[in-house]
């Protein structure tokens, strides 16, 4: 972690800085992501999450 405060929290994720924000329970879910990146190769990238911990539905 990089830094945090009331709002967000900054992170630091080799070479990628994501600032987290806390948005509550009054979350509406929208038709768009909220966060989104470029990759070279989505494939192999995609295969490497379950490695590292991550899922996605």
């Amino acid at each position: 972690m990089v830094e945090q405060d009331r709002v967000a929290a900054v992170l630091d994720a080799r070479h990628l800085t994501v600032r987290v924000t806390h948005v509550g329970p009054g979350l509406t879910v929208q038709p768009f992501p909220m966060l989104a990146g470029q990759l070279g190769d989505i494939r192999s990238a995609a295969r490497l999450l379950p490695v590292r911990g991550c899922w996605a539905r």
